[in-house]
């Protein structure tokens, strides 16, 4: 056995991957490998008929969202039901005031538009994942993202995401003016996962070859060879099956289509079959290793070549919690896994410190998989049988792309990143004139977007002083050519380190300024921000994941009040199956697997459930100020007093 020098040299090496892990708190969740939710109280267990595709106009939640209810009263059982509808709630937390009478002109509803975020399309079959370290309790949960068991669902439910926004635009008359990525696309920073994105909403075909059809699987495929398409294939090496032959692949669901298949999408279109214009914000998951590893650190456990290597150092299942197990039982035994650079640990050192300062304690149990068993399966991944890993199909698709690549992806295609300043900046501007829209073509509103993963900090987004500068004036420039700003960014701003203060000082002194976008927390969150030097203040807004439950999108709609105020409104939707095809099926599925992987985690039926917030971080309508002459730049365009988030959400669905 290694001395107590060895150990704590072990653990101090662990504990620093800990702190950079705790930026994948990039949204939450649960490690159990759960079976799909039965989302309604009728009497059968099995069936999912409140996914039902609508019949009518597809609701938004103004008619009817997807959330907790309990059983029965006093149950304490909660399963995933349609719950009523909610309106919007006027909130004036600024205190905005009219500046001149309306004098009868009809309100002008500004723009229209859509934000999406924290989309986690995964690669559950890439080798430089951390899949193993899943869990709960033990190192308190930091790395309780590693695993969702709906994470191969990701090109779906973004789909069916996209599907229902289509929807929105046909069954309510009003196309959007463009549409808002907020980052992490990707959860590993691979080519792949970036692409899959790409193809959803352009219906590009960039990894299949043929437009309106998308490609999740990598690696081994299983074309058709009478249409070409891939009918899905996945292969765990030694952890497809256990000893007795039996199938321990997570993602392997009886009763449900392969979720690998190839499948259909229209792209993010309007009624006339236009495509919505879409511009994107990097996140941490864009750029860094699992969200979390910078690739030129000496913490980082992958490297590039590791992306597109035929090796999976610790396999593709949750297995921390088992090893823990054996190691108490065999105290001795020798606990080496894969290569590279925690391949030289043997972990009973490192368990020994862990278990004496709390970092492994007693429940952590309730992390262990119960598909897998420590005596047989474990085993096979550990040293000498398994020296470098379980191995994978190798597939150059999944290469790292990182911020550089991303922009060299995205640019080309007109989703973003034309007015940056720089060839490798992440951050640029976007006037309205660049939107493809037929409407108010001279619209006095721009958007300003940042990139706070430019100097991240641990669990914290961060911006250059060159960036900030770049802002700055940017913000100047508005300020002279009179327009409204929106600024979209990855982080919170709350949770941006470097220059994050000086950023949020500087917002809130702009009095054209009036809406702050993000995404990061999984959460829907919705807070007013005080100005200063006599600027009325701004609003922050949360766009929920496509991941993690609620699977939400929102849409914004700006409104001219006409008498020198201004009223943001915003709507959340759920995905709906509007097809009902197999790719609808299973983003049903994705959204009943995340409802029961956070319910796993256990809720009093009082707090806000998973990240759907307060519903004052819901369906909202913000009041902001409008400074005296960009309202004369707004009086000359014609308004007809129609506010689609009130006039036309909440009064088409028929259940």
């Amino acid at each position: 056995m290694r001395s107590n020098s060895s150990r704590w040299l072990f653990l101090a090496f662990l504990l620093s991957l800990i702190l950079l892990a705790a930026a994948a708190g990039c949204g939450k969740t649960s490690s159990s490998s759960t079976a799909a939710a039965d989302d309604d109280n009728d009497a059968s267990p099995a069936d999912d008929d409140d996914d039902a595709s609508p019949i009518t106009a597809v609701p938004t939640t103004v008619d009817v969202t997807f959330g907790p209810k309990e059983t029965s009263p006093t149950s304490g059982r909660y399963v995933i039901a349609q719950l009523p509808g909610e309106t919007h709630m006027a909130r004036n937390d600024l205190n905005i005031k009219p500046t001149q009478s309306a004098n009868s002109k009809k309100a002008l509803s500004m723009a229209y538009f859509a934000t999406f975020s924290d989309l986690h399309i995964t690669d559950e079959e890439a080798p430089a994942r951390l899949t193993f370290f899943d869990g709960n309790v033990i190192l308190d949960g930091i790395f309780q993202a590693a695993f969702r068991p709906q994470m191969d669902l990701g090109g779906q439910m973004l789909n069916a995401l996209v599907r229902t926004a289509d929807r929105i635009q046909s069954d309510y008359g009003r196309d959007f003016d463009f549409a808002l990525v907020l980052g992490d696309a990707a959860d590993n920073a691979q080519t792949n996962e970036e692409k899959t994105m790409v193809d959803v909403f352009d219906a590009a075909g960039l990894l299949t070859g043929e437009r309106g059809w998308v490609r999740v699987d990598s690696g081994e495929l299983n074309i058709d060879p009478q249409t070409g398409h891939d009918l899905g294939e996945r292969n765990f090496d030694i952890e497809e099956t256990n000893l007795q032959g039996k199938n321990i692949d997570p993602f392997d669901r009886p009763g449900y289509p392969n979720s690998n298949a190839d499948f259909q999408t229209p792209g993010l279109v309007r009624a006339s079959g236009q495509a919505v214009p879409w511009f994107y914000t990097i996140g941490n998951h864009d750029e860094e290793n699992c969200g979390v590893f910078e690739m030129s650190s000496a913490l980082t456990i992958y490297k590039p070549a590791d992306y597109t290597g035929e090796w999976a150092p610790f396999g593709m299942l949750p297995g921390l919690a088992n090893l823990i197990q054996y190691w108490e039982e065999n105290p001795n035994a020798d606990l080496k896994i894969g290569n590279g650079l925690l391949g030289i640990i043997d972990w009973k050192d490192v368990f020994i410190v862990m278990k004496d300062i709390g970092m492994i304690p007693p429940d952590y149990v309730n992390d262990i998989d119960p598909a897998l068993e420590p005596d047989s399966e474990l085993l096979r991944i550990l040293k000498p049988e398994a020296p470098n890993g379980v191995h994978v199909a190798p597939d150059p698709d999944r290469a790292y792309l990182g911020r550089a690549g991303l922009i060299d992806l995205l640019a080309p295609l007109g989703h973003g990143f034309k007015n940056r300043p720089a060839q490798d900046f992440g951050y640029y501007r976007l006037d309205w004139d660049q939107i493809d829209t037929t409407t108010h073509s001279a619209l006095p509103l721009r958007i300003l977007t940042l990139d706070t993963t430019e100097e991240e900090n641990i669990a914290d987004g961060g911006i250059s002083d060159t960036q900030l500068a770049w802002f700055k004036s940017e913000l100047d420039q508005a300020l002279t050519d009179e327009v409204l700003v929106i600024a979209t960014t990855h982080f919170h701003l709350d949770s941006i380190s470097k220059n994050g203060a000086e950023l949020a000082a500087l917002i809130a002194s702009y009095p054209n300024f009036f809406l702050f976008l993000e995404g990061h927390g999984h959460d829907n969150l919705v807070l007013a921000h005080a100005g200063t030097g006599g600027s009325a203040g701004y609003w922050e807004i949360e766009t929920p994941s496509d991941m993690d439950f609620p699977q939400q999108g929102r849409v914004f709609e700006i409104v001219d009040n006409r008498d020198g105020t201004g009223t943001v409104y915003t709507t959340l939707f759920d995905h709906w199956s509007t097809v009902g095809d197999d790719a609808d099926k299973l983003s049903d599925l994705g959204r009943d697997l995340a409802f029961t992987d956070w319910m796993a985690k256990g809720w009093d039926g009082k707090t806000p459930f998973a990240g759907m917030g307060e519903l004052s971080d819901r369906n909202v309508a913000l009041k902001f100020q409008i400074p005296a002459a960009i309202e004369a730049k707004l009086a000359p365009i014609p308004g007809d007093g129609q506010v689609t988030s009130v006039d036309s959400f909440g009064h088409l669905y028929r259940p």
